[in-house]
């Protein structure tokens, strides 16, 4: 965001998502190493940003198909499928405000995510304050990566 001058004010920019989903791409593309991998971000993110800061319905469903059609994402939206995504609940207590994503709509911008992920056919799991401290959500993640 810092290299193309965006801030938060932008979130609501599709020229801001399409930036942060290349930047997202070129590096999966660029660690294309050993498994298990973990991101803590995927080329879902601006799409689902891009549905979320959108005016109304229909301007939602073009940005989210713009962002779908990216040929790089379709790409990389096999290599998703074959992985498993871990999303996380919104946990207010939590939340801490750090100056760049947007915390108003936490609940909105869940369902966003799980939608999207549903529509892309991506498994995914949720972890949400039952699993609290990080020692416990190393551990969980670790079991997954067992499997």
């Amino acid at each position: 965001m810092k290299a193309h001058g965006f801030t938060r004010k932008d979130l609501n920019r599709l020229e801001m998502q399409e930036a942060i989903l290349d930047a997202v791409l070129e590096d999966h593309e660029a660690d294309p190493g050993e498994k298990p991998k973990v991101h803590d971000r995927s080329a879902i993110d601006p799409i689902a940003y891009a549905v979320l800061t959108a005016k109304n319905e229909e301007e939602a469903s073009w940005r989210k198909n713009y962002l779908l059609s990216n040929s790089r994402f379709r790409s990389a939206l096999e290599a998703y499928r074959e992985s498993t995504f871990i999303l996380l609940k919104p946990v207010r207590k939590w939340i801490v405000d750090d100056g760049i994503r947007c915390i108003d709509n936490l609940d909105e911008c869940y369902e966003v995510f799980v939608r999207i992920l549903r529509e892309c056919e991506i498994e995914f799991r949720e972890i949400g304050s039952e699993i609290g401290f990080l020692e416990e959500r190393v551990s969980w993640l670790m079991g997954l990566c067992m499997l």
